[in-house]
């Protein structure tokens, strides 16, 4: 009786570990993810490879919230962990201290599927510091560069860049006085709210890629493990250099390339714009606006500058992708050092009368060629004289 009774749970045991689906059912679910991947989702937007990671592509935000509408899962978040110093009373050094711990769950008709954690903290390098960028004390643009040697050397403030045009000598201290390079953030305040919603999305990414078997695609998003001013792909700056170009003559008719060796498309073509057009057409409305009148060079509205940022996040999804938009256009990504000029030309073109999916696409087209690139800006060059 008692081998009869082990022999029955033993059977009753492997039962409960035979598996839920057939080998072809398992087939079609990998084809469907497969088709997802190449049919719904867009590289440089829902997924992307990071330089320096390996190939598998990481899963992006808005990739995680397609595959979780997909298959229809609703997503709850809880906070499990939280630190707020906010006047730096924890450490040594006086300074401010945010850490949060987030749980995502996905729920498929209230049966949990899966849940993960994900965390983020205010001392990690792109939060903790900031790039500082010498601004010119005449136009307050952050596009002072060095001159050559042979033509005086000194400082100009680089009109391609969107400045003015103005020079300066060699020891001038309203330029040579400024912080440059990896500086404390002083606005880690106004970051805050990041800091938490960069946890919740690296919870969200982790739990999807758990709750529907992505994990063979995509890989956790590693743009959140890489230390960057700005976004992951600062780290290819020297890494990934454009091939030389072919020596070619171009008639007034054709297009011109940009840096990369890529070809501008015309100013006046159709919509939407590609990525070197939508820059030149922004830098052309701020210098047009600074020209018309000096009141554009000052500093805007706090209000005024978060109604831009939140534009840009609604038609980007994200604010890294926000940032990546702002250092491309301007060379910095600091929505704080813009004068009313910049803000009013990006605020002009997100509510033109192209239409808010031409506009989505356009931002995107400048946002994927940076990443495609792998860089934010190469120094320009010096053209003082």
């Amino acid at each position: 009786m008692t081998e009869e009774l082990v022999k029955y749970e033993t059977e009753q045991s492997m039962k409960v570990f035979q598996p839920v689906m057939s080998i072809e059912e398992m087939k079609d679910r990998y084809q469907m993810m497969a088709r997802i991947t190449s049919e719904i989702m867009r590289e440089g937007q829902d997924y992307g490879t990071i330089p320096g990671t390996g190939g598998k592509p990481s899963l992006f935000k808005p990739g995680a919230e397609k595959l979780t509408t997909f298959f229809g899962l609703r997503k709850e978040f809880d906070i499990i962990e939280q630190e707020e110093d906010w006047e730096g009373r924890q450490n040594d050094g006086g300074e401010p201290f945010f850490y949060y711990l987030v749980r995502c769950s996905l729920y498929r008709d209230n049966v949990l599927l899966a849940a993960a954690d994900g965390s983020c903290n205010s001392w990690e390098s792109r939060y903790r510091y900031r790039k500082a960028s010498r601004v010119c004390p005449r136009c307050h643009t952050d596009a002072i560069i060095k001159g050559k040697q042979e033509y005086g050397g000194g400082y100009l403030c680089f009109k391609k860049r969107g400045g003015c045009g103005a020079k300066f000598k060699d020891g001038d201290q309203a330029i040579e006085s400024q912080a440059v390079g990896r500086v404390p953030n002083v606005d880690i305040f106004d970051q805050v709210n990041t800091v938490l919603k960069m946890a919740e999305k690296r919870a969200l990414v982790a739990t999807t890629l758990l709750a529907v078997g992505a994990s063979e695609f995509f890989t956790q998003d590693m743009e959140d493990i890489i230390d960057g001013e700005w976004t992951e792909h600062s780290v290819s700056l020297k890494q990934q250099k454009p091939q030389p170009r072919k020596e070619q003559k171009q008639t007034p008719e054709q297009d011109q390339a940009d840096l990369y060796g890529h070809p501008i498309e015309q100013q006046n073509g159709d919509r939407p714009w590609g990525a070197e057009t939508l820059k030149a057409n922004l830098l052309k409305r701020i210098q047009t606006l600074k020209e018309a009148d000096d009141t554009w060079k000052d500093k805007p509205e706090p209000g005024y500058v978060g109604a831009m940022n939140g534009k840009l996040k609604s038609v980007l999804g994200n604010d890294d992708r926000r940032h990546t938009f702002l250092a491309f256009v301007r060379g910095d990504s600091s929505s704080k050092s813009m004068d009313k000029a910049s803000v009013k030309a990006v605020m002009d073109w997100i509510e033109g009368q192209a239409g808010m999916a031409i506009i989505t696409d356009e931002a995107n087209r400048l946002v994927n060629s940076v990443v495609a690139v792998g860089t934010i800006l190469e120094e320009a060059p010096n053209d003082v004289g």
